[in-house]
């Protein structure tokens, strides 16, 4: 993945951000930096719902994983089909993430 979130932390210097977006500049990944401390910060709070809707889409119109994550990559133009990032991700981190949106999300 060439993503990477940077999450600066209430107490974190803007020198010590820059040096690490400089750093992962370096190492040809892409940094994107989260401005707030939020459950998901970005991709994780884009991701879980897509993996929620895809599995109803799955159980109530009977479409297969594959089918669905070929119109994912071939139609939208994502690199991973849905269910080929949420395997490669870890269920059990997908699972832990929702679980802190939605604990965190309440308060």
């Amino acid at each position: 993945m060439k993503l990477v979130e940077v999450i600066p932390g209430q107490e974190t210097s803007d020198d010590v951000t820059n040096l690490t977006i400089k750093f992962v500049k370096s190492v040809n990944k892409i940094p994107v930096t989260c401005r707030k401390d939020v459950p998901g910060f970005i991709v994780n709070r884009l991701f879980i719902p897509l993996v929620h809707e895809a599995c109803y889409v799955m159980e109530r119109q009977k479409i297969q994983q594959t089918e669905i994550d070929s119109a994912v990559k071939f139609r939208l133009g994502f690199p991973m089909g849905i269910f080929e990032l949420a395997d490669f991700t870890g269920l059990d981190v997908i699972h832990k993430a929702t679980v802190e949106m939605h604990v965190r999300d309440k308060k």
